[in-house]
C-alpha cells in the first residue's frame, strides 16, 4: 500500500506512508444489508496507561476482502469502508448487529468516515471521473461537500453541532485540511506544514489530524482555541492523530524505527500504545474514539506461509474507563 498525500484517497483508508509511515485514510456508499459481524475473539490485556483492560472485537463485513472502521459514535454506531471481491470500495455502518453498505449514487467508490450521536454520516467519493468528493448523509439524502476552488475533498469527521473536518487539494496538488462551520471553510494548516489533513473534530471544535514538514516527516497535530500542538509519540519515526473524543482523548498511528505501524492512545498526556494482540499482526490502526473511549481501526495480519497481508476492523472496549468516565459525562456535549 503506498500513501496517497496528495489526495488520491482512491486507496481509501489507505493514507498508507509506505517508507515512513504506514498510516491510511478513508473511501464508500449505498443501501444493501448484510447480516452479522465476525467476532475472532475477545481478549483482556492490562495496558499502561488504563486502570483495567482491553477487549477486542475483530470487525469484518461477510464477503470483504478488507474491512477499515472509520468512526464511532456514542450509541456505538460505526461507520468504515470495505473492498468487495471485485475491488471496489464501500463505505458501510454497522449498527446493533446489522451491516448496511452505503454508497453515493453514481460514484466509482465510497466511504463512510464520521458519524454524529444523532446518525448523520460524513465521507468521501469518487465520482465517474475519479474526482474526489466530501458528502453528507443526512434523513437518507446526500449532500456534496466540495471546498470551493478545490481539485478534490473529503470529509472524515463530524461533531453534534454539525461542523465538519476533512481535507481538500488545491490547483497546485498540494493537500490542506478544512474545517466547515455555519456554511463556511476555513484552511486547517500547521506551521511549516507541506501538506495537511484534518481528520477528527469533537464538541469543542478541537481538531486532530496529520502534517507533513520541510524535511518530509509527519506529524499528529492538536487544533485548539486557535494554536495547533504537534503530536509526536517518544521514539517514532512518524505519527498521526485520526480521532478525539470529548475529553480530549486522541487517537492514532506511529511508526518505529523498524518500520512496524502501531497504534497509540493519548490521554491526560500519557501515550499507551495499541497493538492488537496476535503474534503474525504487522500494523495496528484506530481511527476514532467515542466518547465513552471506545475505539475503532483496522489491523494487519501477515501470513508467512502465502507471503500475504489480511487488513480486518477492530472494536476496543476499555472497560475501566466507561465506568470512570459515567453515562453522564459521556453524553454531556453529545446530546444538544
Amino acid at each position: 500500500m503506498k500513501l496517497f498525500m496528495s489526495f488520491l484517497w482512491i486507496s481509501s483508508k489507505f493514507l498508507i506512508m509506505e517508507d515512513t509511515m504506514k498510516t491510511t485514510r478513508k473511501t464508500t456508499w449505498q443501501f444493501v444489508f448484510f447480516l452479522c459481524i465476525t467476532i475472532s475473539g475477545v481478549v483482556s490485556l492490562p495496558a499502561a496507561g488504563l486502570a483495567d483492560s482491553f477487549s477486542w472485537t475483530t470487525i469484518d463485513v461477510p464477503g470483504a476482502t478488507l474491512t477499515w472502521p472509520l468512526g464511532i459514535n456514542l450509541a456505538g454506531e460505526i461507520v468504515g469502508e470495505y473492498f468487495d471481491s471485485n475491488g471496489v470500495v464501500h463505505g458501510f455502518l454497522l449498527s446493533h448487529g446489522r451491516f448496511t453498505t452505503i454508497d453515493v449514487p453514481g460514484a466509482s467508490g465510497s466511504e463512510a468516515c464520521g458519524i454524529k450521536p444523532a446518525g448523520e454520516i460524513v465521507g468521501g467519493y469518487l465520482d465517474s471521473n475519479w474526482v474526489g468528493h466530501g458528502f453528507l448523509l443526512s434523513h437518507g439524502r446526500f449532500t456534496r461537500i466540495d471546498v470551493p476552488g478545490a481539485s478534490g475533498s473529503v470529509a472524515y469527521g463530524i461533531n453534534p453541532a454539525g461542523e465538519i473536518s476533512g481535507q481538500y487539494t488545491n490547483s497546485n496538488g498540494v493537500s490542506h485540511g478544512f474545517l466547515l462551520s455555519h456554511g463556511r471553510y476555513f484552511t486547517i494548516d500547521p506551521p511549516g506544514s507541506t501538506s495537511t489533513s484534518a481528520d477528527g473534530i469533537n464538541p469543542a471544535r478541537e481538531i486532530v489530524g496529520f502534517y507533513v514538514d520541510g524535511a518530509a516527516l509527519y506529524h499528529g497535530f492538536l487544533f485548539s482555541k486557535g494554536n495547533y500542538i504537534s503530536i509526536d509519540v517518544p521514539g517514532a519515526s512518524g505519527s498521526a492523530a485520526f480521532g478525539i473524543n470529548p475529553a480530549g482523548e486522541i487517537v492514532g498511528e506511529y511508526d518505529d524505527y523498524s518500520g512496524v505501524g502501531h497504534g497509540f492512545l493519548l490521554s491526560e498526556g500519557t501515550f499507551t500504545t495499541i497493538d492488537f494482540p496476535n503474534a503474525n499482526v504487522v500494523y495496528t490502526n484506530p481511527d476514532g474514539i467515542s466518547p465513552q473511549g471506545d475505539i475503532v481501526g483496522a489491523y494487519v495480519v501477515y501470513l508467512p506461509d502465502s507471503g500475504s497481508y489480511v487488513y480486518h476492523g477492530f472494536l476496543l472496549k476499555r472497560e475501566r474507563h466507561w465506568r470512570q468516565w459515567g453515562n453522564n459525562d459521556a453524553e454531556e456535549g453529545y446530546h444538544r
